[in-house]
């Protein structure tokens, strides 16, 4: 079962954009049929990336069925890059999470990258019921400051005019300043304190985006159903370590009585 789905989003009861989901049952579902693997992408990617596309056949191999989709302003979905928060973000994976349920799936397992990561952990803060465990790459833990990284001299401008215009991955973009507003309610530190759900977060030392020890502060700060997994070699994309992460994530959930060992 391999389907695509779009989701509309209503603004005032009416259509005003969409998401689109791809949603992807194992050939054999091995595992809990209850359970979903839902993948968040990071900034400026989607849902066909290839570090998406190496989750979803390792997810599928596992005996779980999968689910991504594009957050609004990217790939697929409607809606305008350059009007991105955290906030929408998290709107768009209640929308799907809400999907799911309703189709049978009680129980969510989240795999984020960066930008995904923030918004797959605040997410499931709040659905601490339904979110079984998760596993961050490279979470983007203090948005704030990599925006500002990335607006370089530019940033106060970007405060005065409301736009940034910015290059990213070979195609020219625009963000508003409200993305940067929006972040200034998404703490660190009280993402800390309502986040207790088994997860592993995966971080590399030479990420030019993310400081590792920010990452690592707030790991100790967590419950300690929180792991950490440091790679010294590895940048913010994770792309040569993402093997070593996935047999990490698998023995987790192994350990965790989520998953089985499979059988021929």
């Amino acid at each position: 079962m391999n389907e695509r789905v779009i989701l509309p989003v209503l603004s005032d009861g009416k259509p005003a954009s969409h998401v689109e989901v791809h949603f992807q049952k194992p050939i054999n579902q091995t595992q809990n049929d209850t359970y979903c693997v839902l993948y968040l992408h990071g900034f400026g990617t989607n849902k066909c990336s290839d570090k998406a596309e190496y989750f979803r056949e390792q997810v599928l191999a596992a005996g779980l069925t999968y689910c991504s989709f594009d957050f609004q302003g990217h790939g697929g979905s409607g809606g305008l890059f350059s009007e991105l928060t955290l906030t929408r973000n998290l709107a768009d994976t209640a929308l799907v999470h809400h999907y799911l349920r309703s189709i049978g799936f009680s129980k969510i397992i989240i795999i984020g990258t960066s930008m995904g990561a923030i918004t797959g952990l605040w997410h499931a803060a709040k659905n601490k019921d339904e979110i079984i465990a998760g596993l961050y790459l490279s979470p983007a833990l203090n948005m704030t400051v990599a925006a500002f990284v990335r607006s370089g001299d530019n940033a106060q401008n970007w405060r005065k005019t409301g736009i940034l215009k910015f290059m990213h991955r070979g195609v020219d973009r625009e963000l508003n300043w409200e993305f940067v507003a929006d972040l200034q309610v998404y703490t660190a530190s009280q993402l800390a304190n309502d986040y207790c759900i088994p997860s592993l977060v995966a971080q590399g030392k030479q990420d030019a985006l993310f400081a590792w020890k920010f990452v690592q502060e707030w790991v100790d700060q967590c419950c300690d159903k929180v792991h950490l997994q440091l790679y010294d070699d590895g940048d913010h994309l994770l792309i040569e370590q993402k093997e070593h992460i996935w047999e990490a994530f698998y023995d987790f959930l192994l350990e965790q009585g989520i998953i089985h060992t499979q059988h021929a």
